[in-house]
């Protein structure tokens, strides 16, 4: 009797020692639920919605800007290396992307946001600012000198000789001509490169120009996010981010 009182203490106390094991194991089990529930929460994308500008474009118009605004959304964000992007046009007039949290939201908004756009203006004879240069193209009309002529071939990269960023460009056989005949008019005047109607540089013309040229006169990030947004080209029209949230 009083061994099998004893071996019923034992065992008693064998269960209740091996209570608090069975319930870390228990929790041990379900750890990996509770971690990846917690994971997946803490990515749930950032959703952005981006207001178009379509004061000036055609009502029969609007649907094939915005349709055109989102692609070029979808070539930047994979241009910023954010592998199969979620861009839904939503109605005409609004965008919205959906990234993860580990991007650099600031940076996302900062390329999707800006127009992408470069032109080459010359000094204004009639005042002190500058005007767009407009050249001849292939079909031999007056056309402006803008990015639109640049192959999706831009890089940025830094100059350790000018020590600063600088941005390759590549123009096509168009822009090509029209680059020529506007460096042969403008030797040993200034020619401005405006970026986003920014002006960053006005180099003085040496030499006939071609193909290829760069772009200085940015910081590194600034640099970075051009050739981006270079290689996707310019939004048709202006575009500005109205809300950021985080959803399911």
């Amino acid at each position: 009797m009083q061994r099998n009182l004893a071996a019923s203490i034992s065992w008693q106390r064998g269960a209740a020692l091996g209570s608090p094991v069975l319930l870390a194991a228990a929790l041990w089990l379900m750890a990996p639920g509770y971690a990846a529930r917690a994971q997946a929460q803490q990515r749930e994308p950032t959703r952005i919605t981006f207001s178009l500008d379509l004061a000036d474009v055609p009502e029969d118009q609007q649907d094939t800007v915005s349709v055109q605004t989102a692609s070029i959304f979808v070539g930047r964000l994979l241009g910023l290396g954010i592998p199969d992007p979620d861009v839904l046009q939503q109605a005409a007039g609004s965008v919205t992307v959906a990234v993860t949290p580990d991007v650099d939201l600031e940076d996302v908004v900062a390329t999707l946001a800006g127009r992408g756009l470069v032109e080459f203006r010359e000094p204004d004879e009639r005042g002190s600012g500058w005007k767009r240069i407009e050249e001849r193209g292939l079909d031999g009309t007056l056309k402006p000198l803008t990015s639109a002529y640049f192959k999706p071939t831009s890089t940025a990269f830094f100059d350790k000789d000018r020590r600063q960023p600088l941005v390759s460009f590549e123009l096509n056989d168009e822009g090509a001509l029209m680059m020529e005949a506007a460096s042969h008019r403008l030797l040993d005047k200034p020619i401005g490169i405006f970026y986003d109607d920014r002006l960053v540089i006005a180099p003085v013309v040496r030499s006939v120009l071609g193909s290829q040229g760069v772009i200085a006169g940015l910081s590194g990030p600034e640099a970075k996010r051009l050739a981006v947004q270079l290689n996707s080209g310019a939004l048709p029209v202006d575009v500005a981010p109205v809300d950021a949230t985080v959803r399911p």
